[in-house]
């Protein structure tokens, strides 16, 4: 049986060199230049979530009609728009409520155009 002599090539070694450690200069580049990197993916990262945060938020809060807002608006315009009676609760008496735009013309009829007193 013949036996295989393999180099080893840490038997050639000076023990003190195999477990020397690296240059500190180096060390010390990569370390702060991945805390510095690190820091920067966050800085970024938070930004960009409260941005689309934000833009979501005035998307579907502020930027959104209410719509209860948009109803009572609606029911304004036709009771601003149309003829109509009612009883008022004080008095008991049948009143007649008007358009604006023909209580406006009544008043500028009665009161004149030029903005005077009558």
């Amino acid at each position: 049986m013949s036996t295989s002599h393999h180099a080893d090539p840490e038997a050639s070694l000076d023990p003190s060199e195999m477990y020397d450690d690296p240059e500190a200069g180096s060390s010390w580049f990569v370390t702060i230049a991945g805390i510095v990197l690190t820091v920067v993916l966050f800085v970024a990262l938070a930004v960009m979530f409260f941005r689309f945060q934000r833009a979501e938020f005035d998307k579907k809060v502020v930027d959104k009609p209410a719509e209860q807002l948009m109803q009572l608006r609606t029911s304004q315009q036709i009771l601003l728009s149309e003829n109509q009676t009612y009883t008022d609760p004080e008095s008991g008496e049948t009143l007649r409520r008007i358009p604006i735009g023909e209580a406006m013309r009544q008043v500028a009829a009665e009161y004149g155009h030029g903005g005077g007193t009558p």
